[in-house]
């Protein structure tokens, strides 16, 4: 007879787990979230292959191994949702369009906590929108709805 043990997806997420099996687990999760949709969350080998330390990512152009920064839905919902931004006030949701620009931008959740609550505000371009700029990071907030809406870097300094 086997012994069985089921996880709830929750426990399993909170064990240190294998780095592809983790990033496969936040990617259903995503998925099931309305986050990411199919085509969205596509993984793609690197062409050194399985066993080569090169799993789901791009790798660094240019440089043997390494990955390039991704994150999850739920790492960004974590880092971002509740905090205060510099002029008072609260993160209350995040639109999905920001978790798919900030990973083509390579932009870490930290920085986007950065600017919005020590970042220097500016008036949006459309609608009632309020950008919090830090350290090249740019957050586009939608004032109406309390979200964070996407997510600009351009650079330390500017």
């Amino acid at each position: 007879m086997v012994n069985e043990q089921w996880m709830e997806i929750e426990e399993l997420r909170k064990q240190k787990l294998f780095p592809p099996f983790e990033e496969s687990i936040n990617m259903l999760m995503d998925v099931l979230n309305n986050n990411l949709t199919h085509r969205e969350s596509a993984v793609t080998i690197n062409e050194d292959g399985p066993g080569k330390g090169n799993w789901g990512h791009s790798g660094r152009k240019g440089k043997k191994g390494g990955s390039v920064a991704r994150f999850s839905a739920s790492d960004y919902d974590t880092a971002i949702i509740g905090k205060t931004t510099s002029d008072g006030k609260t993160v209350k949701g995040v639109d999905p369009h920001l978790y798919k620009r900030a990973n083509e931008r390579k932009v870490y959740p930290k920085s986007i906590a950065d600017a919005l609550t020590k970042g220097k505000t500016s008036k949006g371009n459309t609608g009632n929108r309020t950008i919090y700029t830090h350290k090249g990071t740019n957050v586009i907030f939608d004032n109406d709805t309390s979200t964070v809406k996407t997510v600009i870097y351009k650079g330390k300094g500017r």
